[in-house]
């Protein structure tokens, strides 16, 4: 039996057209009884979440990549930067900026990682001058 809270939450979401969760059935409603009206498939919702399982492991995987917790392997490039030969004034010294420009033009050449100095570079790292 249902009870008379149970009626009145279904024939709102009904009136509504809301959906409480991806798993839908149809269920037939009289005089205070509920019958369902299309089996419940098992193996069906068995792999609808190994599907959506399967998702979420990729989507951690990606994450974990771009948050550099994952190693990174694979073709890639080795950009050095030189200050000049004559480097005791300002102008021809490297500096952090110009390192932030690199790895800015690395990433929107497609990059998928960077290291710094042998520091594998993510958000949470930054670049900064720590002196000649």
């Amino acid at each position: 039996m249902l009870q008379e809270d149970t009626m009145i939450d279904s024939d709102e979401i009904v009136a509504l057209g809301e959906q409480s969760s991806s798993f839908i059935v149809d269920v037939e409603k009289d005089d205070r009884r509920a019958r369902l009206m299309t089996p419940y498939d098992y193996v069906e919702h068995f792999c609808t979440l190994t599907r959506e399982i399967d998702s979420l492991r990729v989507t951690l995987r990606e994450l974990r990549s771009q948050s550099g917790y994952v190693e990174m392997s694979g073709p890639g490039v080795v950009v050095r930067i030189y200050d000049a030969e004559d480097g005791y004034t300002n102008d021809p010294i490297i500096h952090e900026g110009d390192v932030w420009d690199t790895v800015n033009e690395l990433y929107a050449a497609g990059a998928k990682g960077i290291s710094v100095g042998n520091q594998c570079l993510v958000n949470t790292l930054g670049i900064c001058c720590v002196g000649p």
